[in-house]
């Protein structure tokens, strides 16, 4: 890490980093994952068990996380969508990197940066807000996806630009399983 080259960005991961390393990082994110309470999971006539995994903390790491996650699913034949609620619909990386990738979309549908300090949201915002919730709902009971990742929704929740007891109801509601599930009607991967 002394001696690499400007140019290069050096990212580590895996848990147990020592003292040394951290010390000398520029960036250290700290993802901790903790399991729900108990309740029961239902199982799909497949036995299949669909779950909902939130992702929060503070500090970086929770879309990379969730990008990762769609990536390996879509490479794996799930059909999956990234619906980003708070990014305005621009050429990001990921973005561009998605394209290139089978059976995964994203739609970045917010406006961009908040004002945080605002008291209350824009109408702008709240607008377009409102729009990204219906493609969300549209998307979580068309069937169409496997998975589907509600990124940044914990914002928009937070900032009451998206109501959290929408997003509860969601995932109570939602369907156990999905045309692309396996024994489903979707397309998956042959692997020889």
């Amino acid at each position: 890490m002394k001696e690499k080259p400007e140019n290069v960005e050096l990212v580590l991961t895996g848990p147990g980093a020592n003292d040394e390393i951290i010390e000398r990082a520029d960036l250290v994110t700290e993802m901790v994952c903790q399991a729900a309470k108990e309740r029961p999971q239902k199982r799909n006539e497949q036995d299949i068990i669909a779950p909902t995994e939130v992702v929060t903390g503070n500090g970086k790491g929770k879309t990379t996380y969730c990008l990762g996650k769609a990536m390996m699913m879509s490479c794996l034949g799930t059909r999956s969508t990234i619906l980003q609620f708070i990014k305005s619909p621009r050429a990001y990386g990921e973005v561009k990197a998605i394209a290139r990738l089978p059976h995964l979309e994203i739609k970045t549908m917010g406006e961009g940066f908040l004002d945080t300090h605002a008291a209350v949201p824009s109408k702008k915002h709240l607008g377009t807000a409102r729009r990204a919730w219906e493609e969300c709902l549209r998307e979580v009971f068309s069937l169409q996806y496997g998975l589907i990742v509600m990124d940044e929704i914990n914002i928009a929740t937070y900032y009451g630009l998206v109501s959290a007891e929408r997003v509860r109801e969601v995932l109570f509601f939602k369907p156990e399983r999905s045309k692309c599930s396996p024994g489903g009607d979707g397309r998956r991967i042959k692997r020889d």
